[in-house]
């Protein structure tokens, strides 16, 4: 089905072994309910470009999150749980209803809602305590020199990667990343267990 025609936009914007690496290894039925809500809302491209950012392990734990998620994990009936992305996160790990759906070494990125949560809060919410009504991206991309979308997506990659666990006296999961340039990122993740891989906000810091 990804060979067809209709789908060129998804293989050539995520390139065609990566995109194949992971629909193999998805349920023949989720695969094509996925395939088929990507033409139908017009969004093969980003499926795509998201999935040509993915290290090996990032496909492999899409994969699992997919497979363990009940129904589409990119279209749900509550937008606020549509997957944007898995990350590689050494200090957390994905938990999907009880503890026997676990992810470990893993972030889950969700579209969120826009007053507190998830991509929306970062990526779409003007911030009422800033004059200048930037997002969280915007201020992040100040701080750090960054120029788009994806140049924040790639550093909350590397926060992962580079950073360190702390949790604070509320008892809420931080990965803080002191960056070379001297500044400071803090991912700030879910408290409850099946929360503390899923990134709630980014922060800059001094």
């Amino acid at each position: 089905k990804i060979l067809s025609p209709a789908f060129k936009p998804l293989v050539e914007s995520g390139g065609f072994k990566k995109v194949i690496a992971l629909f193999v290894k998805i349920t023949p039925k989720k695969s094509i309910l996925i395939l088929e809500d990507a033409l139908k809302y017009g969004q093969l491209k980003d499926l795509g470009k998201m999935i040509s950012k993915l290290s090996g392990t990032e496909v492999s734990n899409t994969v699992k999150y997919v497979n363990m998620w009940e129904g589409n994990a990119f279209r749900n009936a509550k937008a606020e749980l549509n997957l944007i992305r898995v990350f590689d996160s050494p200090h957390t790990s994905v938990v999907l209803g009880d503890s026997t759906k676990t992810i470990k070494n893993a972030a889950v990125f969700r579209e969120g809602i826009a007053e507190s949560w998830g991509y929306k809060h970062i990526f779409e919410y003007p911030r009422p305590d800033d004059p200048r009504h930037f997002t969280r991206a915007q201020q992040i991309m100040g701080k750090f020199g960054l120029s788009n979308e994806d140049e924040v997506m790639d550093l909350i990659k590397e926060g992962f990667k580079k950073g360190g666990k702390v949790i604070d006296n509320k008892g809420v999961t931080h990965i803080v990343y002191n960056h070379p340039n001297g500044k400071v990122l803090d991912i700030v993740m879910g408290r409850d267990l099946n929360k503390i891989g899923e990134i709630i906000t980014i922060y800059p810091g001094d």
